[in-house]
């Protein structure tokens, strides 16, 4: 089993509590995950998120069917920091952190994802070279960053 690791960083020029408030309502997770992604959130989700928070989705990482995926919300520490972690779904760990902090004339968004798909995603989807490692690479080249 390989853990992927994705870094990225983002700079907002937005107020902290503007983006905060935009990251802490899961109805907005549709717009900050890579299209290619297909995200469709199944589960009602409130306004605003909480450690806890069980999200179902359904998400196209690789080629072929949707996939069930569920994340659970587990830390959240207001204006600073939360987690979300995976429950369900095409990998056999899934931890996904967002930092937030002021910067200059904005904010930085830091996402950090530790990953490695399930051998459940068929054969050699997580080989170095295969579905799910080129997903992962692809997902640190789009415009967007994880949710």
């Amino acid at each position: 089993m390989k853990l992927q690791r994705l870094e990225r960083v983002v700079r907002l020029r937005a107020s902290l509590d503007d983006v905060w408030e935009f990251f802490a309502d899961p109805r907005n997770l549709r717009e900050i995950t890579p299209p290619w992604l297909d995200l469709q959130i199944v589960s009602p989700v409130p306004d605003r998120m909480y450690p806890g928070l069980l999200i179902e989705y359904r998400v196209r990482p690789f080629p072929g069917p949707a996939w069930v995926w569920v994340t659970e919300i587990t830390h959240v520490q207001e204006g600073v920091r939360f987690v979300d972690e995976q429950r369900i779904g095409p990998y056999r760990l899934w931890h996904h952190e967002h930092h937030f902090r002021a910067s200059g004339h904005g904010v930085e968004v830091r996402d950090l994802v530790v990953s490695t798909c399930s051998p459940e995603a068929g054969p050699g989807t997580w080989r170095s070279d295969g579905p799910c490692a080129r997903g992962f690479r692809r997902s640190s080249t789009t415009g967007s960053a994880w949710s």
